[in-house]
């Protein structure tokens, strides 16, 4: 009697536990970046790239980093020896920073990093194809290169290098090569900005982060020129598109306004801080625009139209 009851103990803790992991499966699915139809495989690498005027923000007592993060997406060939990226980085500081940004426990973000991409680290660029166009990416406030993942995936197997700026502060967690961790600020830096309206302050942060863009242009044309880098001569750097979601698409606005040839994404961009006006006198690149139901509302609506009717001209 007292075996069977143990048994039956034993079965129920065992229904429990698969129970449990059944939920925690339905729950927090783990399904994999689709493969990418290009030609190539597809390699990842990070970098550091130098910011030479960082600003201060007094209000909160901050100090911009004088490095940005940049990840990079391109055409690969050989990848057998090579480590395959998971989604996210299984790093307990990346999880901690998802949980200052969401206000959820980092629990729930730690097994993102068994999602696996096509992508492997530091496999040689492809030696078949040269004259790649450059996509950069321009993230959302409060986000992280790699969760345009799939997009760059699929560009980079198709000849493309696609290159994520990650700028301290702006995304949700950035950590660098000297140890320095810098979190989401949020609506912090917005209040700790000298006083104005909340549209001048939105124009001062647009103008700020679109130098990251000269940045790295810079920098990625000092790869392509350096005999002794990976990247010689694979670049086309005439060849050069943005692609901004949310706050990333305000970054890529302002800087199209300075740049009047440079074609440009837009998913849902963030309008505040600048005028009709200017949009209409001022913005001649060519523009794919892409919104959802939420956005083609109010303000943003109105800015949205003159956007798509003056670039269209």
């Amino acid at each position: 009697m007292r075996s069977e009851a143990g048994n039956s103990m034993i079965a129920a803790i065992l229904g429990i536990l698969f129970g449990a992991l059944g939920i925690l499966n339905y729950l927090f699915p783990l399904n994999h970046m689709p493969v990418p139809d290009g030609p190539h495989k597809v390699g990842f690498r990070s970098f550091e790239v130098t910011n030479p005027e960082p600003i201060g923000v007094a209000g909160i007592s901050y100090s911009d980093s004088t490095k940005i993060g940049l990840d990079i997406w391109y055409p690969a060939d050989e990848i057998s020896d090579y480590e395959r990226k998971g989604w996210i980085d299984n790093d307990p500081i990346i999880f901690e920073g998802f949980e200052i940004m969401t206000g959820y426990p980092k629990g729930l973000f730690e097994h993102l990093y068994r999602v696996r991409t096509n992508s492997f680290i530091g496999a040689p660029p492809s030696m078949n194809s040269s004259g790649w166009p450059i996509i950069i990416l321009l993230l959302g406030w409060s986000s992280i290169s790699e969760l345009h993942t799939s997009l760059a995936e699929s560009l980079a197997s198709s000849g493309y290098l696609v290159a994520g700026i990650e700028h301290p502060g702006a995304c949700a967690v950035v950590t660098f090569s000297d140890n320095n961790v810098y979190y989401f600020l949020g609506n912090d830096l917005l209040d700790g900005l000298p006083e104005g309206t909340r549209e001048n302050k939105l124009r001062f942060l647009s103008e700020y982060l679109s130098r990251d863009i000269d940045y790295v242009i810079e920098f990625l044309k000092e790869m392509n020129e350096d005999p002794y880098s990976d990247f010689y001569e694979r670049l086309n750097m005439e060849d050069i598109g943005l692609y901004g979601h949310s706050g990333g698409g305000s970054v890529a606005l302002r800087y199209a306004l300075a740049n009047e040839e440079v074609p440009m994404v837009l998913a849902d961009p963030t309008l505040e801080g600048f005028t009709i006006q200017e949009l209409v006198s001022g913005l001649s690149n060519p523009v794919l625009l892409m919104t959802s139901s939420e956005w083609e509302s109010g303000v943003n609506g109105e800015f949205l139209s003159v956007v798509s009717k003056d670039s269209a001209k």
